[in-house]
């Protein structure tokens, strides 16, 4: 912002920060339609206020796209905070394929491609600096295999041992040990076939490079987000097991135990999870009864926050649109970005939401995405000015794959 004025010293009320006529004033990244006023004082201390509004669109800085459209894939910041590792998915070519993704250059494809074809799997950074991906759909069945992605060699292979169920529709959560915790989901039965909601649990080992068990669930689950508290432990939260569950539980990776925690106030799945300030969870959106077999449930707009120190979760502000499968990120400044997703007809959002801890509450961002999807995958950038969340891939309403990266 440049403000030109004669004579005298301007102060921005907002910030306190001193200009002179003709100077620029650096705000922060706009999100929302923003009022800053200008105070000048004159040589015979009056004072004369103005006040400028600034518009902007939240989702309007360039970004190279994908090297191919991809939707249900997965994605992994690398040790170096600046390349991404975009896997799997199903693609615009149909076919086995990785790329690494870079603000500054682009998409390159892996030097080579995954072991095994794969959709709606995970992939986690490691603290070695490779990355395990594991779990998902490989064909009609959830697969057992898992692989490693080295990027000194950026190739793929394959894990010293399987997993030890097949599975997928869950996340894999690094623990403060290095371990990697995979829980519940939909998988393979032993006695039944596919599939089944999954009850068990187990933990890649990076040092054995194999999976061992640890604690089942208290209750079999999918669609469901665990979240890395601040004490080490794993939230469980809501999910899905033929209706739309409440219950919540934690993982002690001490004691490789789930215990049951306070339970959610409104049952959800396919809902949006993101870790706040001071160890606190936002719950946000999803399907909530009545669930009613077929329709998928209606997205919800309901919020709820669980403290981790009570072990209760109590509601919130309510989300401006109802969203289910919508991708949330935690911001640096300790804001939450809820964006895309689906609405009751199946279609997909453009649209954004920012969640204010201190307030409790959701603002619309301005603008919307320029291609609405879901099914995407979000990594939080820093650049030399700003920190960006680039929206990688993703479906769109009529399930065609999505190539555009998107910046907030």
């Amino acid at each position: 912002m440049r403000a030109t004025f004669t004579g005298g010293t301007g102060h921005i009320v907002e910030s306190g920060a001193s200009i002179d006529s003709g100077g620029a004033f650096q705000t922060a990244r706009i999100h929302t339609t923003t009022s800053y006023t200008l105070l000048v004082t004159n040589s015979l201390s009056r004072f004369v206020e103005t006040t400028a509004t600034i518009a902007t669109t939240a989702f309007n800085a360039p970004a190279p796209s994908l090297g191919t459209g991809r939707k249900y894939q997965a994605a992994a910041m690398l040790a170096d905070g600046e390349t991404v590792l975009v896997t799997g998915g199903v693609t615009d070519a149909g076919t086995t394929s990785a790329e690494l993704w870079t603000l500054a250059g682009g998409s390159t494809p892996t030097a080579g491609p995954p072991r095994l074809a794969r959709t709606a799997h995970t992939a986690t950074l490691l603290p070695n600096g490779k990355v395990l991906v594991a779990n998902g759909w490989a064909g009609s069945t959830p697969t057992r295999v898992a692989e490693l992605f080295d990027p000194m060699t950026s190739t793929f292979s394959e894990t010293s041992g399987l997993m030890r169920t097949a599975r997928t529709n869950t996340r894999a959560v690094r623990l403060d040990d290095g371990n990697i915790l995979i829980a519940g989901g939909y998988a393979v039965d032993v006695i039944y076939g596919c599939c089944n909601y999954a009850q068990d649990a187990e933990r890649y080992v990076p040092g054995t490079d194999s999976f061992a068990p640890t604690g089942s669930l208290n209750d079999a689950r999918e669609i469901v987000a665990p979240i890395l508290l601040t004490d080490g432990t794993v939230l469980v939260a809501g999910g899905f097991n033929g209706n739309a569950m409440a219950g919540a539980e934690l993982y002690q990776p001490v004691t490789g135990t789930f215990v049951r925690t306070g339970s959610l106030i409104t049952a959800r799945f396919d809902h949006s999870v993101a870790l706040l300030p001071g160890g606190h969870v936002l719950i946000a959106a999803g399907r909530t009864p009545p669930f009613v077999a077929g329709s998928g449930g209606d997205p919800s707009s309901s919020a709820e926050v669980y403290d981790q120190v009570s072990g209760k979760f109590k509601t919130t502000g309510s989300l401006n649109h109802a969203r289910a499968g919508a991708t949330a990120v935690s911001l640096r400044d300790g804001r939450v970005l809820v964006v895309g997703g689906m609405d009751k007809d199946g279609n997909a959002l453009g649209s954004g939401e920012i969640y204010d801890p201190s307030q409790g509450n959701f603002t619309d961002v301005s603008g919307s995405l320029a291609t609405p999807r879901f099914a995407m995958a979000a990594v939080l950038l820093s650049s030399a000015d700003d920190d960006f969340v680039a929206l990688l891939g993703g479906s769109t309403s009529g399930g065609g794959q999505v190539s555009k990266v998107e910046l907030f």
